[in-house]
């Protein structure tokens, strides 16, 4: 009897050693998945400002664009330029001349429609009868 007592006390010892091993296992596991997503939410944080700042970037170099687009598309600075390329003397057959279609008279002179036309005595109703 004092024997199998012996053995239940090595097999109670084996068994909170590994419980023990299995809670420091669990322990690690979680540390690690704690340290590996600090990592990753560090890294996005820092991708994310790199692509806030290209996106700044890109909106100041937009900005510079149309306001250089609007400078040289204006018709003073059109004239200008045109002039000092020595575009200003157009002979006649380098005109073109598009003409417009003519319209119908009988467009013209229809009505608008404002509103549908229903026979006489049927009004527009929100609930039906």
């Amino acid at each position: 009897m004092a024997r199998n007592l012996k053995r239940d006390a090595h097999a109670q010892q084996l068994r909170n050693y590994v419980l023990f091993a299995f809670a420091v296992a669990i322990i690690a596991a979680m540390v690690l998945g704690f340290v590996t997503q600090r990592r990753t939410h560090t890294r996005l944080g820092t991708q994310k400002r790199e692509l806030e700042m290209r996106v700044g970037e890109l909106r100041r170099l937009t900005n510079n664009h149309a306001i250089l687009l609007a400078q040289r598309s204006s018709p003073l600075e059109l004239i200008r330029r045109a002039e000092s390329a020595g575009l200003t003397k157009i002979a006649m057959s380098q005109r073109l001349f598009v003409p417009l279609p003519e319209t119908p008279a009988s467009v013209l002179a229809l009505p608008a429609a404002t509103s549908p036309v229903r026979p006489a005595g049927q009004f527009a109703t929100a609930a039906p009868h």
